[in-house]
């Protein structure tokens, strides 16, 4: 009751769970066939057979690029978890607006807070020294018409007085070279929603596009295309909560495993929520057993996830920055 009301609380420490929560998952993962590991690990896709259709968000960069052509204001954003299949949305949008013009891609898998810095790093993707930006803006309006894909937006700034000049000098170079350049660049949501509060960020867009949250039996898909053609059969386990439910004991064979596998995608859904990266890691989590050509699924509902309750904001902060 103390601690409820707040009079008395546990002094926060860096509990084993957390640790042991994380071993369990390797182990899970570990006992898996190498082919099974590959086919389930979280990576930008190259081609359809995995991919789940985001039929509006494509609709909406062709719409854009179709406006681009007509000498319109068209850079776009598109804004998604990271996890949640943005890489590879930009790639199949690519392939959909089946353009001619020359396609650059850009990745900042580093962060870059020196303004300086950035004409520097431009050097590399665009192949050619440049001294400034005012270099990059003449290479870019004098040349060819291309297309521009650059991701990882949230690496230009800092949440601090100042943090915020490359991002800044990127959106001046992306306003001044729009009309031959089509730009479509990637941010990750948490970013996009402190961006968006303190510099207005959609100002500098023409279109801003927000990944759509998958439904439950389009997160059943994500992990069906990749299960059937590992060829291994698959038995849902009950979890520790439902062991002794006699609606689940009257059943037959068939239809314990219906209702089991409907309960473990629910809970799925719940806890990934359409973020593909996580849902491709719990199921791999899941599996308990690997017996011939048949793989074992135990409940979501056993995993323990209250040790991070205990956790101040501080820490829950660091690990996410982690």
């Amino acid at each position: 009751i103390f601690k409820r009301y707040g009079i008395h609380t546990d002094e926060e420490t860096i509990s084993t769970e957390l640790v042991d929560f994380l071993a369990e998952t390797e182990n899970s993962i570990e006992k898996l066939p190498f082919v099974y590991q590959r086919l389930f690990r979280s990576q930008p896709l190259d081609d359809t057979s995995f991919f789940e259709s985001r039929t509006k968000e494509i609709s909406e960069l062709c719409g854009a690029y179709n406006n681009w052509m007509k000498s319109r204001f068209a850079p776009s954003i598109v804004i998604g978890e990271k996890g949640s299949g943005l890489t590879t949305l930009l790639h199949f949008a690519i392939d959909e607006i089946g353009s001619s013009k020359e396609v650059v891609r850009i990745s900042l898998d580093e962060r870059i807070l020196v303004p300086a810095d950035i004409a520097t790093f431009l050097s590399g993707q665009l192949g050619k020294k440049f001294r400034t930006l005012d270099d990059v803006v003449a290479f870019l309006n004098d040349g060819e018409k291309r297309i521009v894909v650059i991701e990882n937006l949230q690496r230009l700034f800092l949440r601090k007085v100042g943090g915020f000049d490359c991002l800044i000098e990127l959106l001046q170079l992306i306003t001044i070279t729009s009309r031959n350049v089509f730009w479509m660049a990637g941010c990750t949501l948490y970013a996009w929603n402190y961006l968006e509060k303190t510099m207005k960020l959609s100002e500098h867009f023409g279109y801003v596009i927000k990944l759509e949250d998958f439904d439950s039996e389009q997160i059943v898909s994500v992990i069906n295309k990749r299960h059937q053609v590992s060829g291994y059969n698959v038995v849902f386990e009950p979890s520790s909560l439902n062991m002794n439910s006699k609606r689940i004991k009257n059943l037959d064979d068939k239809s314990k495993q219906a209702l089991l596998r409907k309960q473990y995608f629910d809970d799925l859904n719940k806890i990934a929520y359409s973020n593909i990266s996580l849902a491709l890691l719990y199921w791999l989590r899941s599996t308990r057993t690997v017996s011939g050509s048949t793989i074992s699924i135990s409940g979501l509902r056993d995993i323990d996830f209250s040790f991070l309750k205990s956790y101040g904001q501080d820490k829950l902060f660091g690990l996410t920055q982690l």
